[in-house]
C-alpha cells in the first residue's frame, strides 16, 4: 500500500496525541484515507456509557451533531466493544448480520440517514471507567477490509496512537496517585469524576473508605450520588459549575454538627486527557465546635433568635427539637427559617446548613 502525504502527516502526528494539543485532525484524516472512510472519529465513553470525548473529521456537520446530541447512546459498536480487548479491530459488518443491522435504530435512523453502511473501530481502551476507540465510517461495505486493517501503514498508525494514549493514561495515573498520597497525609481523599459524577479513575483506599461513612456520596448506577435528593441536586450543580471552570465548595451534613467538606475544581490537563473532568477534594466528617450565634449573626446579618435557629440546624436539631428546647411554638421557628432563607439567599434548609458550615 502506497503512503501519501495525508497518511505521512498522520504518522508524524500520532506520537504527539499525549501532548497539550492532541493533533486529532491529522490522525483521523490519515486513518480515514487508509481505510477509504467518509469520516473518522475518536470516541470515549465513561462508566455509564455517556459520551466523554468526541473528535470528528470528514462527513457532514449534521452527522456530528446527531451523534453527539442523541445517537451516541445507541451506537451499535458499544455492545461488542465491551467484550473486546484494547488493540483489536471491530467491523460492524462482521459483528451484525445485515438483517439484524436493519432492525437497529442506530443503523436505520442514523447510519442510513447519513449514507453510512460500515463502521470500523480500533479499541484504544477498555477499562472499568472508560471505553474508547478510533473509528472510520464508510459509505460502502468492503468485505475484504481485513487485508487493509492488517497492512503495514495501518498497523504503524494504530500502534502509534495506542502508545501515545497509553503514555497519557500512565502519566494521569501517576499524577492522581501522587495527589491521593499527599491528601491521605491529612486524612483526606480525592476523586476524579466526569461532570455527571461518573468516576474517571478507580477510587483510592481513602475514597473507598469514605463512601461508607454517614452522609457521604455512594457509588450507584455507575455514578457517585447522594441519598438525599436535595443534596444530590447541590452535588450535580457543583459538578457542572466546576467543570465550567468555577471552583466550588460543598458541605455534606453528616449529623450532630459534623460535615464532609468537598472542594471541586476543573481537573488540570495532565489528569484529563480528552474530555472535561472534575477534581474533588474530600475532607471527611469532622466534629466541629458549635458555631457561635454571634459569628452567624454578624456573617449573615441575622437577629440573635435567627442566629440561634441556624446554629441549631447546623448542630443537627430539627425545627421541632429547637422549638422544644427554646420553649417557643414550632410556627415561630418555621417563620424564622423562612426569614433565614430570604436573608441568606437559600431555597432549601440544607443550603442554610451548607453556608453556615462554610464559616467553620
Amino acid at each position: 500500500m502506497q503512503v501519501g502525504t495525508v497518511v505521512r502527516r498522520a504518522l508524524d502526528a500520532a506520537p504527539h496525541l499525549d501532548g497539550a494539543t492532541p493533533p486529532w485532525a491529522e490522525v483521523l484524516e490519515g486513518l480515514g484515507e487508509l481505510l477509504g472512510g467518509d469520516s473518522a472519529a475518536y470516541l470515549a465513553f465513561d462508566s455509564t456509557q455517556g459520551l466523554q470525548a468526541f473528535e470528528f473529521r470528514g462527513g457532514d456537520g449534521a452527522a456530528r451533531r446527531d451523534y453527539a446530541e442523541h445517537y451516541h447512546a445507541h451506537d451499535i459498536m458499544k455492545p461488542p466493544a465491551r467484550g473486546a480487548a484494547a488493540g483489536v479491530w471491530l467491523d460492524s459488518a462482521q459483528c451484525y448480520p445485515q438483517a439484524s443491522l436493519e432492525r437497529h435504530v442506530f443503523y436505520a435512523d442514523f447510519m442510513c440517514k447519513h449514507r453510512l453502511r460500515q463502521i470500523l473501530a480500533f479499541m484504544t481502551e477498555t477499562s472499568a471507567t472508560r471505553l474508547s476507540a478510533i473509528s472510520v465510517q464508510r459509505s460502502r461495505v468492503d468485505g475484504r477490509i481485513d487485508e487493509v486493517l492488517h497492512s503495514a501503514p495501518v498497523r504503524a498508525l494504530t500502534q502509534a496512537v495506542a502508545q501515545a494514549l497509553a503514555r497519557e493514561r500512565a502519566r494521569a495515573g501517576q499524577a492522581i496517585a501522587a495527589v491521593e498520597t499527599a491528601l491521605a497525609s491529612f486524612g483526606e481523599a480525592v476523586l476524579l469524576v466526569t461532570p455527571t459524577g461518573a468516576p474517571a479513575h478507580s477510587p483510592g483506599p481513602a475514597a473507598l473508605a469514605w463512601f461508607g461513612r454517614p452522609g457521604a456520596l455512594v457509588p450507584r448506577a455507575g455514578r457517585l450520588q447522594h441519598r438525599d435528593p436535595a443534596v444530590q441536586a447541590s452535588w450535580l450543580a457543583a459538578l457542572r459549575q466546576a467543570a465550567a471552570g468555577h471552583a466550588q465548595t460543598l458541605a455534606l451534613p453528616a449529623g450532630h454538627g459534623a460535615a464532609h467538606r468537598l472542594a471541586l475544581a476543573a481537573a488540570p490537563a495532565p489528569l484529563c486527557g480528552s474530555g472535561a473532568l472534575v477534581l474533588v477534594r474530600i475532607a471527611p466528617e469532622r466534629q466541629r465546635k458549635p458555631l457561635q450565634t454571634e459569628v452567624l449573626r454578624l456573617a449573615f446579618g441575622l437577629t440573635v433568635a435567627e442566629a440561634g435557629v441556624l446554629a441549631a440546624l447546623v448542630e443537627g436539631l430539627t425545627p421541632t427539637e429547637h422549638a422544644a428546647r427554646q420553649g417557643v411554638a414550632i410556627s415561630t421557628v418555621r417563620t424564622q427559617i423562612a426569614v433565614l432563607m430570604a436573608k441568606m439567599g437559600c431555597s432549601r434548609q440544607v443550603d442554610l446548613v451548607r453556608k453556615a458550615c462554610a464559616l467553620a
